[in-house]
């Protein structure tokens, strides 16, 4: 996902297992109007 962004910032990239299981928390909030965030467009 963000892998591409990491590079040359000394930060890791997280394991694919933690990345999707931190995506599918992101996509279960829900704003007051019960649409999804749009994370994955910006």
């Amino acid at each position: 996902m963000g892998d591409d962004l990491t590079r040359g910032t000394g930060f890791a990239p997280l394991p694919v297992t933690l990345q999707s299981r931190l995506a599918a928390r992101f996509m279960a909030v829900k704003p007051q109007d019960g649409k999804a965030p749009d994370y994955l467009t910006k």
